[in-house]
């Protein structure tokens, strides 16, 4: 339970807000931080006195079976915790039960059928959804520092990040050297086994994704788009398994779907742009509003186009990176309500404010 909160200044009167839980939280969580995400849920919405009930993704059963093993060591009180395990349609039948809150991270398209279905009742849902991040790089950039941090936000976990890099915008004037600094870097990663020493990349999580990517890429390559590395491996030990190489791909316009849509993979996407302005429009595009990077040794500029951006996150030289007192932001169509620090703690509360003379 947390602590009750007092508010001064109301004259002759003594006023506090109070904090309780909901009562039993459905939390419906993905495959691609199949540990860390349901931690990032369980552990606020178990302090605020709540119960929980944990449908993890029917893509990594084996994780969420260890996660439940661990939960049941601890000796929670009976039925606080529990674990569902199944497909979409089991997560399904959760959200029509009599459960008081839900947390969602996952498919715009989800998390928006999701909350039809949870507004029949009116009940709370805090919804992550996807993300398209924008990265714009300045001419003033320490461009091996740039070049880094773009190819580690875009390819880190296979680009399977709601947060990924997934639209790198960088001035025309250090294009082509950003680039190749980027190629070489994306040629450099390891792909391959994941259980094998020094492989430092395996592959995307399932043929559906698989499949997804790559038909990005096809659509970006019919429409004018050129391919300066990556792809599909062709390496034979890797034919029988979802490995797609680190890719750079330039020529792009945002009438390409890989552009628009989320695309989950390790695809690094770089268009040029002359003014700060033009970047700033180009990031603003998207239905997505989760996160955004800016490299730049310009700390005036920095934040100029931070107060422009249509995201719940800006990263000043340092992108994809959270921290458990900071609060995870979506906006627009990544989503609703807050994880990690304070807000996030307080999104599995109901406030009652209680005034007396």
């Amino acid at each position: 339970m947390l602590e009750e909160q007092s508010i001064t200044g109301v004259a002759n009167k003594q006023v506090k807000l109070v904090y309780e839980p909901y009562g039993v939280v459905a939390l419906i969580k993905p495959w691609n931080m199949s540990l860390q995400t349901p931690i990032w849920a369980m552990a606020p919405a178990l302090m605020s006195g709540n119960a929980i009930i944990l449908k993890a993704s029917e893509n990594t059963l084996l994780v969420a079976k260890e996660l439940e093993k661990a939960i049941l060591s601890c000796d929670f009180p009976k039925d606080l915790v529990a674990f569902v395990y199944g497909d979409k349609t089991q997560g399904e039948f959760l959200v029509s039960q009599s459960i008081d809150m839900i947390s969602f991270t996952g498919s715009v398209a989800a998390g928006k059928a999701i909350a039809q279905k949870a507004s029949d009742r009116f009940i709370k849902t805090s919804l992550e959804l996807g993300g398209k991040d924008a990265m714009i790089v300045l001419d003033d950039a320490n461009l091996d520092f740039a070049a880094m941090a773009a190819v580690w936000g875009s390819t880190t976990n296979c680009g399977q990040f709601c947060s990924s890099i997934e639209r790198i915008y960088v001035q025309d004037t250090i294009f082509d050297v950003f680039v190749e600094k980027c190629v070489h870097l994306c040629e450099s990663i390891n792909v391959g086994d994941g259980l094998t020493e020094g492989v430092e990349m395996g592959p995307v999580v399932n043929e559906i994704q698989y499949n997804k990517i790559l038909s990005q890429i096809s659509d970006a390559v019919n429409k004018g788009a050129d391919i300066l590395c990556g792809g599909r491996s062709n390496d034979p030990k890797m034919l029988n398994g979802w490995f797609i190489k680190p890719t750079v791909l330039i020529n792009l316009t945002h009438e390409m779907e890989i552009m628009k849509t989320e695309t989950f993979g390790p695809i690094l996407k770089i268009m040029k742009f002359s003014s700060v302005n033009e970047a700033i429009e180009l990031a603003n595009d998207s239905e997505y509003g989760l996160g955004f990077s800016v490299i730049t040794q310009n700390s005036s500029i920095a934040e100029e186009i931070s107060k422009k951006i249509e995201a719940g996150m800006i990263w000043i030289n340092e992108p994809l990176l959270s921290n458990e007192n900071c609060p995870w932001i979506p906006t627009k169509n990544s989503g609703l309500g807050y994880e990690l620090g304070e807000l996030g703690l307080k999104e599995f509360v109901k406030v009652k404010l209680i005034s007396a003379i």
